[in-house]
């Protein structure tokens, strides 16, 4: 049998001791340095970040390509239908345009339908036309016109059907675009007066919405600070009045076709675009 060697290193001194610390101390410096210089920045791809494209306005198609192509995974996360964005294309990202990502970063994308969404009519025949009007806006309705016309049924200023705009009746629950032109009949006082709308507890945007339905007009629009307990935008105070009381009894006011109507409004204004974008013509 060949004969063993052994190898010893004497440990019975204390600089031998400290010697075997100091490799084994070493070795762990070295093995930490390979780690967070090599093989981490390898795995974590650091210093490979990238400019996100924007792609918003595009088609899906395109869209997804083109983040495809600069080394990102498009996920489509929501489908949803917002007025005055083109039809099937991309309305949001996240993260948005020129952020910067790792190569392999999920972009999330919302999507408009391919076509304007088919929603049913709610039934609306006896409401007045201020309570209808604000039903159909909550709704998602976005062209509607007023037709008025006598009703001996109903009183004046209640909505007695809905049309569509070649004059056809349509029925409550029935499926309607939400883009396409709705007429909303409304019953009529012989001297051709509206009564005017209730828009105190509105918000600004939604008394606007009823005032151009209405065929009335905003006149002046005056912001009060002195209301902390109440929600920014709400109408707190209108002239004139919805009605007034005499004698006991309340008596609703009246106003020709065309009038102005003043509001008082909590906190800010809303943008000049909103404030005078006329999005629902009346007849």
């Amino acid at each position: 049998m060949a004969p063993r060697f052994h190898i010893r290193i004497p440990t019975h001194k204390k600089i031998h001791l400290w010697l075997h610390a100091a490799a084994a101390l070493l070795t762990a410096l070295l093995l930490l340095l390979f780690f967070f210089l090599l093989v981490l920045p390898f795995y974590t791809r650091q210093g490979q970040l990238r400019s996100i494209p924007g792609v918003v306005g595009l088609s899906p198609a395109k869209g997804i390509q083109k983040l495809r192509d600069a080394g990102f995974r498009p996920v489509i996360q929501d489908t949803v239908f917002v007025a005055g964005t083109p039809l099937n294309s991309i309305v949001e990202q996240h993260p948005s345009y020129g952020q910067l990502a790792k190569p392999g970063r999920k972009i999330y994308l919302r999507v408009s339908p391919p076509s304007p969404p088919r929603i049913p009519l709610p039934e609306l025949r006896g409401l007045s036309v201020e309570h209808g009007l604000r039903r159909l806006q909550q709704a998602g309705f976005q062209n509607i016109r007023l037709r008025y016309s006598p009703d001996t049924e109903l009183p004046p200023n209640n909505i007695v059907s809905l049309e569509d705009k070649r004059g056809k009746q349509l029925m409550p629950h029935a499926l309607f675009t939400i883009t396409d032109t709705l007429v909303v009949v409304v019953s009529e006082s012989p001297e051709s007066q509206i009564e005017v709308p209730q828009l105190m507890g509105l918000s600004e945007e939604e008394a606007r919405f009823v005032v151009r339905a209405l065929g009335l007009q905003i006149g002046k629009v005056e912001y009060v600070f002195d209301q902390p307990d109440l929600p920014l935008g709400m109408v707190v105070k209108q002239n004139p009045l919805p009605h007034y009381w005499e004698e006991g009894k309340k008596h609703y006011r009246h106003v020709s076709r065309g009038s102005y109507i003043d509001l008082w409004v909590v906190g800010m204004p809303v943008p000049q675009e909103e404030a005078t974008e006329d999005s629902f013509p009346t007849p």
